[in-house]
């Protein structure tokens, strides 16, 4: 995988022939890889009518890792600081960090779908489940695929649902099975009932945030061919020059 540092900088007025990415929520999620696994802070920043996200994750004490994805065609991944990250509110990234992104799998879409479950209650709250779930059982099994989980925090239908997963992703796009909302928690489960890339949400903070790239600078990298997430962002990539 090819290890990239973005130079984000704050900066005080939109460039000239600059690609634009607003944000406009924040959510800060609790995150386990397993279920024995220590939590870590998680940051997805969003736009609640746009495909685009941005998610940052510890990278070490000082650190964070950036993962900004726009399924249509763009990843950038790098590193910034925490604390700068959290106040700047333009960030911008160089054109050498600017990758064209694919997801190869769509084809999959074919192959699952999205179960609506019963209401769950939390807290005394109900509150919408969906899974992802493989079409065939007897290849779901002899594959030993796992499903993902979905619980959807009520009141939130002013925001698109955020799928990290590119399947997930494919699959709502193209049947909407799943209705606007914030997930209150996200986790998959494999067949032996183990739980893993346990996302429980801590709070949504309405900001108002930019990232810019130069136009078309996408085009002159090689493709990055998204490949699988790994501990929950999509982290596993090939380069194609």
């Amino acid at each position: 995988m090819h290890k990239i540092t973005i130079l984000f900088l704050l900066i005080t007025s939109v460039l000239f022939s600059q690609k634009v990415y607003h944000f406009d929520y924040m959510l800060e999620y609790e995150y386990r890889n397993t279920s024995d696994s220590d939590v870590e802070t998680r940051y997805i920043l969003t736009s609640s009518d746009q495909d685009h996200y941005m998610i940052a994750r510890k990278e070490d004490e000082n650190m964070l890792a950036i993962h900004f994805v726009n399924p249509e065609g763009v990843y950038i991944m790098g590193s910034v600081n925490k604390d700068e990250f959290l106040k700047t509110e333009n960030y911008f990234a160089e054109c050498k960090d600017v990758f064209a992104h694919t997801n190869p799998y769509k084809h999959l879409v074919k192959d699952y779908e999205f179960i609506e479950q019963p209401d769950t209650l939390i807290d005394g709250v109900i509150h919408s489940y969906y899974i992802l779930k493989y079409r065939n059982p007897k290849k779901e099994k002899r594959k030993r695929i796992a499903r993902n989980h979905y619980i959807i925090s009520p009141q939130t239908e002013y925001h698109d649902p955020v799928f990290i997963h590119p399947t997930a992703y494919e699959e709502w796009k193209t049947e909407g099975a799943v209705p606007n909302g914030i997930f209150r928690n996200k986790y998959t489960i494999d067949l032996n009932g183990r739980k893993s890339l346990i996302y429980k949400l801590k709070k949504i903070h309405k900001i108002d945030k930019f990232l810019q790239h130069p136009e078309g600078c996408n085009t002159e990298n090689p493709t990055l061919i998204q490949m699988r997430t790994i501990d929950g962002v999509p982290s596993g990539y090939e380069i194609y020059h």
